[in-house]
């Protein structure tokens, strides 16, 4: 690499003008703007960014201050493990750390991260281009083709997927591995590897995916190879996975906790239909944006001049594009997902290698969008495409004729690449902390905050984006799992009834912050009411136009509790709405564990029946450490006959064991207490859960609780 300095720099020098054009007009604006592919995105649109925004900070900032807190993040109070709801992005934010920390201005790292994965995914592959022997125009041209697609252009809410920026550094060492058998290229290999995969984990598997194609076909095809070069490939390959594995054993951690699994078939509908990779034959005329496919005619035509005219590469020749036409269909069969469809991810399609994958390969169950190795693919024929360049240069005839398909080659990449402009979406805080967080900054660290408004997805992901400015504990969050979203948004419509100001001190909140713009009018008048007229326990601490911020300054006492005494257990017995055996509830062995699947549209119950009657006051679910399996909402029933059942306690908005998880995260308890006046004598106590309702809180309620149980009950009376 050294003998290509003056390359490098001429390459990053183009790529880096082609980005800012192609990106335009983001680096006007670099700290204070998003960009995005739509004019007016939606909610979800606008909290995926902020999400990502919030990784790259969390994830520097915990690097920085408290690398083995990593993964105890700081949203979701007072939930540990937050971090594994998402991903870390480490390598991204190690990337820009530099920015971060000369400029601690969150959205101007995720900004710099975008544009980084342009120019490095464009030089990687011009690189790896010249490295199979091509000249410099069409390693330049083929470096385009990948980065400068409508795929990236769809995918600039989620900088994770564009993080592909090593994947071609990754077949640079590899083929220098192969070529040369250096130990150097071994270590390069595993490194750019390791760095793919801890960009977006998603690469991990259809990247490494792909790797493993092109290493089987290498040896199929009897490709030239170093002596024990392959094996050295191989080493490092999973040298690299073991690494990264390491840091996916908080994921296992938090699934077991919070039992995160996936909607049922997620992954099929955010599959592609093959149609997106080969319209543009249908189109040829029309670009790959107006025909919306992932790449246009000219690209594919350059990938068939590609595997035709082969590499100038060592007794590589014609098998060398073969090996990256195998890269380029692993993307695409993998986009496909379980059933690969030709026009629509709703037909019925036929079973792809996805399914398979997803029973044999660890994790690959819970990638849910299949469309990301597309990524896989548009370097595939990048590679090939640029090899098709180089062969029709080398055709043509003098020097007139290589100008005038250096001409046409370049319109082929200008027509593949040309783009709908992208739209500048400032934030709100027009890049710089609003005085509140400034104020919130300088305050002690000991306690968490509560930002109102909470429950919406974009408002919660602003409040991570701007906890960067301070990082205090937060009782927002937002990501693909919330398993206590639905509580939270009850608490604060509550606040500041008894009950609220309760919960909130046992979770060490102390600090509320009030938006006027957004909040709920009875909030707002929070920051307007004389402060003789506030709630007793409540004191204003500051106040700006836009906000105020409210002390919790005295807890309500909760009611006194009558007396009561454990209900014998011995010779009950259990019944449950799905015949299995809940015998170990009332085993009196903490250790045994019992657990129902939840679905939405039939209600499962849980009964004990009792020796005698009994009226019960109490009932304690010990959890151990399953928080995901607690009742996020429930009816207790109780009847004398098993046949009549009257319901004494119904809760929609159940207390999660919040306390619990801060204090003895192993032996998690819900407490559901009743009315002993109201409840009349009873052999029979059934735990009911509900079906769903037709209210809209039901819709972050059911995708993040796939199961309930419990390792043990106790009645008291």
């Amino acid at each position: 690499m050294r003998s290509r300095r003056g390359e490098i720099v001429l390459l990053a020098a183009l790529f880096a003008a082609a980005t800012i054009a192609w990106t335009w007009p983001i680096v006007t604006m670099p700290g204070r703007a998003y960009l995005q592919p739509v004019a007016a995105p939606n909610i979800l649109q606008q909290a995926d960014i902020q999400l990502t925004t919030w990784m790259i900070a969390w994830t520097g900032h915990a690097l920085r201050t408290n690398p083995l807190g990593l993964f105890d993040a700081n949203i979701f109070q007072p939930l540990p493990w937050t971090l594994a709801f998402s991903e870390h992005l480490i390598a991204s934010a190690l990337l820009v750390l530099p920015v971060d920390v000369a400029f601690g201005n969150p959205v101007l790292d995720h900004n710099v991260l975008l544009l980084a994965t342009f120019v490095l995914g464009g030089v990687g592959t011009a690189l790896l281009l010249r490295e199979l022997g091509a000249s410099l125009l069409p390693a330049a041209l083929g470096g385009a083709l990948f980065v400068f697609t409508p795929f990236r252009l769809s995918s600039l809410m989620h900088v994770q997927v564009l993080s592909a920026q090593w994947m071609p550094f990754t077949l640079l060492a590899l083929h220098r591995l192969l070529s040369t058998g250096r130990r150097r290229a071994a270590v390069a290999l595993g490194v750019c590897l390791a760095l793919e995969a801890l960009s977006c984990v998603y690469y991990l598997y259809f990247f490494g995916a792909a790797l493993g194609v092109f290493l089987v076909l290498h040896w199929a095809l009897r490709c030239p190879a170093a002596p024990g070069a392959r094996r050295a490939a191989w080493i490092a390959i999973a040298l690299a996975a073991s690494c990264v594995g390491a840091l996916m054993l908080p994921y296992l951690h938090a699934r077991e906790v919070y039992s995160l699994t996936r909607i049922t078939n997620q992954a099929r509908f955010l599959a592609l239909p093959a149609i997106v990779f080969f319209g543009g034959i249908l189109q040829p005329l029309a670009s790959p944006y107006e025909a919306r496919t992932m790449f246009g005619l000219g690209a594919i035509v350059l990938g068939i001049a590609g595997l035709a005219g082969g590499a100038r590469t060592a007794g590589g020749e014609r098998r060398t594009p073969l090996l990256y036409l195998a890269v380029a269909l692993t993307g695409i069969f993998l986009a496909l997902g379980p059933r690969m469809c030709l026009y629509s991810p709703w037909a019925a399609g036929v079973p792809g290698p996805w399914a398979l994958l997803a029973q044999v390969v660890p994790g690959w169950s819970a990638l849910r969008a299949p469309a990301r190795a597309t990524s896989v693919a548009l370097l595939g024929l990048a590679v090939l495409a640029g090899l098709g360049a180089d062969w029709l240069v080398r055709l043509a005839p003098g020097r007139l004729g290589r100008g005038v398909v250096c001409a046409v080659l370049a319109a082929i990449v200008l027509h593949e690449s040309w783009r709908t402009p992208p739209h500048a979406i400032p934030v709100p805080w027009r890049g710089e902390a609003p005085a509140v967080y400034r104020w919130l900054a300088a305050q002690p660290a000991d306690r968490a905050v509560l930002d109102l408004p909470l429950g919406i997805p974009s408002v919660d992901a602003r409040a991570m984006v701007l906890s960067a400015y301070h990082w205090k504990r937060l009782v927002n969050g937002y990501s693909g799992f919330a398993p206590t979203a639905r509580f939270n948004r009850r608490l604060a419509f509550t606040f500041p009834s008894d009950e609220s100001l309760r919960t909130l001190d046992a979770i060490d909140v102390e600090t509320v912050v009030v938006h006027t713009a957004d909040a709920l009018p009875a909030h707002k008048s929070l920051c307007t009411l004389p402060p003789a007229q506030l709630p007793p326990a409540l004191r204003r601490v500051y106040q700006d136009d836009s906000s105020c911020v409210l002390a919790i300054v005295a807890v309500p006492p909760a009611p006194p509790r009558p007396t009561d005494r454990p209900v014998p257990l011995a010779g009950a017995t259990t019944a449950t709405s799905d015949g299995s055996d809940a015998s170990s509830v009332i085993d009196g062995d903490a250790g045994t564990h019992w657990v129902q699947a939840v679905t939405k549209s039939a209600p499962g119950w849980l009964v004990v029946n009792l020796p005698a009657e009994h009226r019960p006051s109490r009932i304690v679910l010990r959890l151990g450490s399953h928080f995901g399996e607690y009742l996020r909402e429930y009816e207790v029933q109780v009847s004398t006959d098993g046949a009549a059942w009257t319901t004494v306690r119904a809760e929609r908005f159940a207390l999660p064991p919040l306390r619990d998880i801060q204090h003895r995260p192993d032996d998690l308890r819900m407490e559901i207490l009743l009315d002993p006046q109201e409840v009349a004598p009873a052999s029979h106590v059934r735990l009911v859960r509900p079906t769903t309702s037709d209210a809209g809180d039901d819709l972050d309620l059911w995708p993040t609780w796939p199961v309930w149980g419990m390792h043990e009950i106790e009645l008291y009376e």
